[in-house]
């Protein structure tokens, strides 16, 4: 029979807080590529990787967002940026888009070129993306992923007192599943 999974919270699973890079929301996009491509995470099986994201504090140490490697280049394509400018004008004035087409029409090479090289001189700040949700340490891990499907995160921040304590990583809670969904398959297959 399949082990029984235990309830578990969020600080069951967590990476205390000093264990996660982070960057200040005034670092430039440059900057904060080489602190991505420079980092790594030491996980509770002291497995390291290397990060996807790197969380953004402001100048009280607070944490105000996070950047993943997708967002560095898209802050690097100039018809990228255009466009989500102009679709904030659109939204400003009021008129609703439901679907905005990614521009196909970029080049590789434009990533090496001067308006990438000019963009990357930009604050972190104008890729990152908001902390919109968070959990509390004693919070079950059923909040957990509910909070993380709901919110389509990969990253999750713990609060506690309104400071952050720790993230969690969808790779530990995958994992952590699929231990559990991979012990069961065996268990029934040795119960026939």
């Amino acid at each position: 029979m399949a082990g029984k999974a235990r309830e578990k919270t969020a600080a069951d699973v967590m990476l205390p807080i000093n264990a996660y890079p982070f960057i200040h929301k005034w670092i430039t996009i440059r900057e904060a590529i080489a602190a991505l491509a420079t980092s790594t995470v030491k996980l509770h099986d002291d497995y390291v990787i290397r990060p996807r994201y790197i969380l953004v504090h402001d100048e009280t140490e607070q944490l105000i967002g996070v950047v993943a490697r997708r967002s560095l280049l898209r802050g690097l394509v100039p018809q990228i940026k255009e466009m989500e400018r102009t679709k904030e004008r659109i939204e400003a004035m009021g008129a609703g888009i439901t679907a905005f087409p990614f521009p196909v029409s970029f080049r590789w090479v434009s990533l090496f070129g001067p308006a990438a090289q000019a963009a990357a001189s930009e604050s972190v700040e104008s890729v990152m993306s908001a902390i919109r949700c968070s959990v509390r340490p004693d919070d079950d891990l059923s909040v957990v992923v509910a909070t993380m499907l709901q919110y389509e995160v990969d990253l999750l921040p713990v609060v506690s007192d309104r400071r952050p304590v720790g993230v969690i990583l969808m790779t530990d809670v995958f994992d952590t599943v699929a231990e559990h969904v991979m012990e069961g398959k065996k268990a029934s297959r040795d119960d026939r």
